[in-house]
């Protein structure tokens, strides 16, 4: 009678089933495992108890794939198995030690992308952690919302230091870029708490797409969505390659970019239940060019400008001229930072009747001109 043929791997495997895309993940290794018989596991629910546990009966793998989120976790991993995968960008990369992350750089870059589409006047980013692929998520946010000549305020560690008065005091949303769901849940209630209309005033993305979070709070939450079942396909190929005798680490650090945004109401007005006021911000973002008064805008979205202006008026507590000034200095601020255009050809482009009225709506709702502005964009 014959029998299986015996795993050629014993690997451990250590993470958490807490975030969406590393549970994935994991099912895959452990599904290609029972499918090709080429390894068996040992699974635990927590990185930390997990490797303490073993440490402590003495257990040895072939191979280690986890969660491993401080030096702690890859020192132990490191004294259990000659072959360790790091899933977790928590910490830079280690020698000895191969390094499986999601891509930091393009959830940043993904984030600061979307939110500029949806009109944002600032941007800011806000993380709790001292986490290596937290800081360069928040990096290439930053650069990118700078690129595009979109102020940003900063990177906030702490709910109490968040400007609420420069937020409401901005002619747009702010974007806030929000290291995780975890992270951009109870951001998006404090800002609620304190006033702030998400997403009129604030837009607020997180990342894993975890549904219970993204949908308890104030409006359900826009998040970046990362590819677990492809982490879990390379973590396989690198176990085959293992099993077979082949390189350990074909590369050191191999990147997953994320999946893509699933957009919530927390960055899409035209999600939120004021019809009337989300399709005419929407219509005036997307607009080719600014509308000339407030009776071109309204009919832009079949509507007349007493109901605009009631509708407004209480949701963001703002005329349609205002808004229309303000669009018209985005737009204005825009060009003088990443073009040399006259003055005039800038005024035409952002929807003001002269160079006159660039700079005359500058100084009133700025107490700048235009030049001041572009003196500084060299």
């Amino acid at each position: 009678m014959s029998s299986s043929p015996k795993p050629l791997l014993d690997i451990g495997i250590c993470a958490s089933p807490r975030y969406p895309p590393f549970t994935d993940a994991i099912l895959e290794i452990v599904r290609e495992g029972w499918k090709s018989g080429l390894w068996r596991s040992q699974h635990g629910f927590s990185p930390t108890e997990d490797l303490e546990r073993w440490e402590k009966e003495n257990h040895q793998f072939d191979a280690m794939v986890g969660i491993l989120a401080t030096k702690e976790h890859l020192h132990k991993a490191l004294t259990m198995a000659p072959a360790i995968l790091s899933l977790s960008s928590a910490q830079p990369p280690h020698s000895g030690v191969g390094h499986l992350f999601f891509d930091p750089e393009a959830i940043g870059r993904m984030a600061a992308e979307h939110l500029l589409a949806k009109g944002i006047s600032a941007g800011a980013y806000y993380s709790l952690y001292s986490h290596y692929g937290l800081k360069k998520r928040g990096e290439a946010f930053a650069k990118t919302i700078e690129a595009a000549g979109i102020p940003f305020l900063g990177t906030f560690t702490r709910k109490d230091t968040l400007p609420i008065e420069k937020i409401r005091k901005q002619k747009g949303p702010v974007g806030f870029f929000a290291g995780d769901d975890e992270l951009a849940a109870p951001l998006s209630a404090f800002l609620a708490e304190q006033g702030i209309d998400i997403p009129w005033q604030a837009m607020v993305i997180g990342v894993n797409n975890q549904e219970y979070l993204c949908h308890f709070g104030p409006v359900p939450l826009s998040s970046i969505e990362l590819d677990g079942k492809e982490m879990g396909r390379q973590a396989s190929q690198f176990l085959r390659d293992l099993a077979t005798g082949r390189s350990r680490f074909p590369k050191e650090i191999v990147l997953i970019p994320p999946s893509g945004v699933i957009t919530r109401a927390s960055t899409d007005p035209t999600l939120v239940g004021d019809y009337l006021a989300s399709q005419a911000l929407s219509n005036l973002r997307q607009a080719t060019t600014v509308p000339a008064n407030v009776e071109e805008w309204a009919a832009m979205i079949g509507s007349s400008r007493r109901p605009l202006e009631k509708r407004l008026r209480q949701v963001l507590g703002q005329t349609p001229k205002q808004l229309l000034d303000y669009e018209r200095i985005r737009r204005a601020t825009y060009l003088l930072q990443n073009t040399r255009l006259p003055m005039e050809n800038i005024a035409e482009k952002a929807g003001f009747s002269s160079g006159r009225h660039l700079r005359e709506t500058f100084l009133r709702l700025e107490n700048r001109t235009p030049s001041d502005i572009r003196g500084h964009n060299p």
